[in-house]
């Protein structure tokens, strides 16, 4: 299991010629060992075995703690001047194609202050037909969990068809055609007998099946929009225990250029953090050490300012626009080694006017602009990115309550936020009528297999609030809660609620009701990997600054508080924006 710090929301070098050119391996390999005492540190995070099949996939970063402009760039040999992969910045994760035999191969890093070292990974790869997991390399892991696999057939000259993981009997979360898997798959905290499976054009199918242990992973950073002038993107650190701090102490937080922040994303693996900006998307790799950004190279990305949202599975960026300009989502490719983005060429048109939306594994739902309300639901396609509608969407209306046209007993219904788990969509409504302004929830069942909606047979009402009007909800990534918050229409105080999630996805009030200052005062809610601590930006009665809430049977009690100057920007377009993103720190 790796070591390093990761996101849920993201040169000068020393010649190696020297090395390669000593003709004796012994010699070679013992430079290794001079080498290492200098900065950059490497670790090596796959392939962990000394033997397994081709094609070999390799993970490794690097921290220089001595040179504080960071790594420059990092290479696999396969044998002495034999490069095979290279990549800037200090992380690496690809897929090696090597005949059979043994190797000798070699991780090489280069700081950007003239150090170099070399990790040595000694492997053997084997012809045998079947599937070899890289990835999870032990029998416990923290989600979202890290599956790298590969497949192959010397037999079978039409080559390998697909590679797939079950995470349970019928369960497919991610599949992905040809010969190699690399993706995040997020699961809640509990045993499980994954099987990885792969077919060939030749009509044979081969398995590979383990037993996993899968954990929270508590969070590491936080980042987040800053600024009454937008300035950019500041840090706080998280601890073990869900207590934030400020890295600089009591000065300014760490603040990061990217003018006119609107949206953020990091990916899965806690690599990359993305922030929608006036200029384009800034893309910023995260140093595992202290949690501090660097820009990628060709940050910021060409890209109108939208919405960003992340491809759970690490491989993709969904960028969504909605305005008189533009109205669709663009799908970008992310080097899974440097965090460059590149245009797949991919866009799907939304109806104008469109709102929130969320993504559980590899489905993205939509709020759509028809009246009465509509949901859209995609798959997204593992391979380019693309998008294509899950089956029987467009979803007209919410569950059994609205079957009539989007209506109950003379109150018009709106869509106003979305929210899900692995299990279940939820889409919380306003319901307005003469007398009332209220809202409730409705639980959709996501089927796993296909991305298609079907409402619960008892679709809950949340217990009325007088002049209460549902503003957001959130679903706990543990499938066990959901909060809801809720503002008061004639004055500025609002409140959250929280909501047990019933093994049918019924929801049941736990009695909890948190009450805050004013409009806004609880925003941008983020939850970490363990369900343990949630956190939000928090302005009200003299507090200004970013909050961390213990996480008690769903109930939420305020850990710490850190001041902050300045405001963030916009409570305008909470439904719209994400101005938080959280990097998860995973133990070894």
């Amino acid at each position: 299991m790796d070591t390093h710090k990761r996101a849920h929301l993201v040169c000068n070098h020393f010649s190696l010629w020297s090395y390669l050119t000593i003709p004796n391996l012994f010699l070679f390999v013992f430079s290794f060992t001079i080498a290492a005492s200098a900065s950059p540190v490497i670790t090596v995070l796959s392939p962990k075995s000394a033997s397994g099949g081709s094609p070999v996939f390799y993970e490794a970063y690097a921290v220089s703690a001595g040179c504080s402009k960071g790594v420059s760039s990092m290479r696999i040999y396969t044998a002495p001047g034999v490069i095979a992969y290279k990549t800037s910045g200090g992380h690496l994760e690809t897929f090696v194609k090597l005949k059979t035999g043994s190797y000798n191969t070699v991780v090489q890093a280069w700081d950007n202050c003239g150090g170099v070292s070399k990790t040595a990974v000694p492997l053997k790869v084997n012809s045998a037909a079947g599937v070899t997991v890289y990835l999870p390399a032990g029998k416990s892991d923290s989600a979202p969990v890290h599956f790298a696999a590969s497949a192959q057939n010397p037999a079978c000259a039409k080559g390998m068809s697909a590679v797939r993981i079950y995470t349970g009997p019928d369960v497919s979360p991610y599949t992905m055609p040809g010969t190699q898997l690399d993706a995040y798959v997020a699961l809640p905290s509990k045993g499980y007998a994954p099987v990885v499976q792969a077919w060939d054009n030749c009509g044979h199918v081969f398995k590979s099946s383990f037993s996993l242990a899968v954990s929270g992973g508590s969070d590491g950073y936080l980042y987040g929009s800053y600024g009454t002038e937008d300035k950019g993107v500041v840090q706080l650190n998280i601890d073990a225990d869900g207590t934030m701090t400020n890295p600089n102490g009591s000065g300014g937080p760490p603040l990061y250029a990217a003018g006119g922040a609107f949206s953020m994303a990091t990916d899965p693996g806690g690599w990359f953090v993305y922030v929608s900006a006036n200029k384009g998307i800034y893309g910023f790799a995260v140093n595992p050490k202290n949690g501090s950004l660097t820009g990628i190279a060709g940050s910021p990305f060409a890209a109108p300012q939208a919405t960003l949202a992340m491809d759970p599975s690490g491989n993709f960026l969904y960028v969504t626009a909605n305005s008189a300009m533009a109205n669709g989502i663009t799908t970008y490719r992310i080097d899974r080694s440097n965090g460059v983005l590149t245009p797949t060429k991919k866009t799907t048109t939304i109806p104008q006017g469109s709102g929130q939306f969320t993504i559980s594994n590899q489905y993205l739902y939509l709020q759509g602009s028809s009246q009465p309300t509509e949901i859209l639901g995609y798959a997204l396609d593992a391979s380019s990115g693309a998008l294509r509608a899950v089956p029987g969407s467009p979803y007209k209306s919410l569950g059994e309550a609205t079957s009539s046209g989007g209506t109950q007993g003379g109150a018009k219904e709106s869509l106003l936020t979305l929210a899900s788990s692995n299990k279940y969509l939820f889409a919380g409504a306003d319901v307005s009528s003469s007398d009332e302004i209220n809202g409730e929830v409705f639980t959709y069942v996501i089927n796993n297999s296909t991305g298609a909606l079907t409402p619960i047979s008892r679709p809950p009402l949340l217990a009325p609030r007088q002049n209460q009007q549902l503003t957001n909800v959130w679903a706990d990534q543990q499938g066990k809660f959901v909060w809801a918050m809720w503002q008061d229409t004639a004055d500025v105080d609002s409140s959250v609620a929280t909501y047990d999630v019933k093994s049918d996805g019924s929801l049941v009030p736990t009695g909890f009701v948190l009450s805050t200052p004013y409009a806004g005062a609880f925003n941008f809610l983020q939850e970490d990997g363990t369900g343990k601590h949630l956190f939000s930006f928090w302005q009200g009665s003299g507090q200004q600054g970013e909050a961390s809430w213990d996480v008690v049977n769903g109930d939420l009690v305020m850990a710490s508080h850190v001041a902050l100057e300045q405001s963030f920007p916009s409570f305008a377009s909470l439904a719209l924006q994400n101005l938080e993103a959280v990097v998860r720190k995973r133990p070894n």
